[in-house]
């Protein structure tokens, strides 16, 4: 699994943690952010309704078990627009310990093209929102799985895609027009990891590494190779995986 993978291959790289920390405090200030506010702001409201039906302490308890269930789906969906932008120096370097130094088929966005795919990924999860949310009524919690997986798979590949001057509509086509078992277990995987609370939010370097070698280990056609990640006892000679003893490769 291309999650696991890519967190091994932090974990042998110590000089790819300076990468996660940064990306990886600005997250959690994020979701403490959201999380705190959302108790401030939901929580007296809570209680006042509590208080007609019962102990005020019950609206507490409410917002309690409204975190564990929605608040990390929420945060999965924010976190889309955002996460592949600060988490771009981290793959590239992911993809320099698996490649090497080459740099022939990166074509980065334009500044305002970036700003563009930012819009369209923020709209795209506010749509998966409002679906996933009507439809849970009928289908349970399917649709926010499910969601929450899409914009996963969506995310932790783009800093790869913008890399190649690829944005959210042809990175879309690639990803979907060419399913294979390997993407959909990753999608699931990183959905289903992402709606842990706390630990979604801890696994962001590993699911962005792990998003990265699920795409080098694409043909040109789409379809996946099979994963392998290879571990010696030499450097990379890339200038980020030199003198830790391990060199990494996807074919």
């Amino acid at each position: 699994m291309d999650i696991i993978h890519g967190t091994l291959l932090l974990w042998r790289h110590p000089r790819l943690w300076g990468l996660c920390l940064g990306p990886l405090f600005a997250a959690i200030l994020l979701y403490v952010a959201l999380g705190v506010g959302g108790g401030m702001v939901l929580v007296p409201y809570l209680q006042q309704w509590a208080g007609k039906i019962g102990p005020e302490w019950l609206g507490t308890v409410g917002f309690v078990a409204l975190w564990i269930v929605l608040f990390p789906f929420l945060f999965t969906l924010l976190a889309g627009a955002f996460a592949g932008l600060i988490f771009e120096p981290l793959s590239l370097a992911v993809e320099k310990v698996v490649r090497g130094a080459d740099t022939s088929e990166m074509t980065p966005l334009s500044g305002g093209a970036a700003l563009g795919d930012t819009g369209a990924r923020l709209a795209l999860s506010v749509t998966l929102v409002l679906l996933s949310f009507g439809l849970g009524f009928v289908f349970g919690p399917i649709p926010g799985i499910l969601a929450a997986s899409i914009i996963g798979l969506l995310d932790y590949t783009s800093p790869i895609f913008a890399r190649r001057g690829k944005t959210l509509g042809p990175q879309w086509r690639e990803l979907f027009g060419v399913l294979n078992v390997r993407t959909v277990t990753f999608a699931l995987a990183a959905g289903f990891v992402s709606l842990i609370p706390v630990v979604g939010v801890l696994m962001l370097p590993g699911m962005i590494a792990g998003g990265t070698l699920l795409i080098l280990g694409r043909d040109k056609t789409g379809v996946s190779k099979p994963p392998s990640i290879n571990y010696s006892p030499s450097g990379t000679g890339d200038g980020v995986g030199d003198g830790d003893g391990v060199t990494s490769s996807v074919t």
